[in-house]
């Protein structure tokens, strides 16, 4: 047998398979340096300009930005769809959930959950700070790699021009904020580099006939399902301000049994740094970060918090439960999102 020639055959074939890959790249400028260095892993790759470019820092992208160009990948048979603005340290992804299925545009908070996976199985010296806004999924990920997680109140963008993000000789921090920005400190060109990492990974699952939503997918396994929605009211008027300030102040002080049908289990005052359970009545130090904000725990699986930003009420409003399939993804974050809004009009009327 004509070992040699076999094993060469299996080679060509499988290198075959990985060149398949196509990429869609969405942004609204050229962004040359980032493309070449894409097409450099020879991955075919298209790009797709944006009509609608992201304004200012709190700007991310969303499928306000990207429909467009997710219906133009499906037409196009295209594998993945990557957004980018280098600029601002900012992506978004679209992937299939099997490779001949449906785009799926990944939330920040999945992205970054997918990122922080990847990073710590290539580096040993890593740490990461992260926005409260951001997905506790990454505190789970770093602390179950023995690795440090810092939540902060604020990260003040943008991130590119914050000289006090700095990681020491040899390590890597990575910085999550809550304009969605994304940083790998301590790592020369940051933003190419997380981009080669997830088309690599990418390349790799794409040979196994699968997508980085089969990554995502073990994540869920590992440390269970989270749906995250960050939502804003307006607080401008007087009566407004008066309105809000009642709920914060009344799930502080004169907190209710129930919220929507379901028990309170415990409510964190970040202001005060403490954390009563509503079972025990024992107060805790809280392990959040000091701001104005409340944080509260239901029986449910839904947990939120509710914060003054401005002249804005902003909420960030969490719902964990199980996935044990990726075919029910579609019919699980559908009734959630109906779930968060219904309950946001309870919470309204606490």
């Amino acid at each position: 047998m004509d070992t040699d020639n076999q094993t060469n055959t299996i080679e060509a074939e499988e290198i075959e398979i990985i060149n398949t890959l196509k990429i869609l790249i969405a942004c609204s400028s050229t962004e040359e340096d980032s493309i070449k260095k894409i097409l450099s892993l020879g991955i075919e790759a298209e790009r797709f300009a944006l009509s609608e470019s992201l304004q200012n820092p709190q700007d991310a992208f969303s499928m306000k930005h990207l429909k467009s160009a997710i219906d133009y990948a499906h037409e196009g048979s295209f594998d993945f769809v990557l957004a980018i603005d280098s600029k601002q340290n900012k992506m978004a992804l679209a992937v299939r959930k099997s490779p001949k299925e449906v785009f799926v545009l990944l939330s920040f908070h999945q992205l970054s959950s997918l990122i922080s996976v990847l990073l710590l199985e290539n580096h040993q010296n890593l740490s990461c700070e992260k926005s409260i806004f951001i997905t506790e999924t990454i505190n789970k990920i770093f602390e179950k790699a023995e690795k440090s997680v810092k939540t902060l109140a604020d990260l003040v963008s943008p991130l590119s021009e914050n000289a006090n993000l700095k990681s020491g000789e040899g390590e890597k921090v990575l910085f999550l904020s809550e304009n969605q920005e994304i940083l790998l400190s301590g790592q020369e060109n940051s933003f190419d580099y997380l981009i080669g990492l997830l088309l690599s990974t990418e390349i790799e699952l794409h040979a196994a006939k699968k997508t980085l939503f089969d990554k995502l997918m073990e994540i869920y396994k590992s440390y269970g399902f989270r749906k995250e929605k960050l939502m804003t009211g307006d607080m401008s008027s007087p009566s407004q301000k008066k309105f809000f300030a009642k709920i914060m102040d009344t799930l502080k002080k004169k907190t209710p049994e129930m919220i929507g049908g379901s028990a309170i289990l415990s409510v964190t005052d970040l202001a005060k740094g403490t954390s009563k359970s509503k079972i025990s009545g024992r107060v805790t130090p809280s392990e959040y970060p000091e701001m104005n904000a409340v944080k509260v725990f239901l029986s449910n699986g839904v947990s939120f918090i509710i914060t003054p930003v401005g002249e804005k009420i902003t909420y960030l409003l969490v719902i964990e439960g199980t996935l044990s399939k990726k075919e029910e993804y579609a019919k699980v974050n559908s009734a959630y999102d109906v779930r968060m809004v219904k309950f946001i009009t309870e919470l309204n009327r606490v």
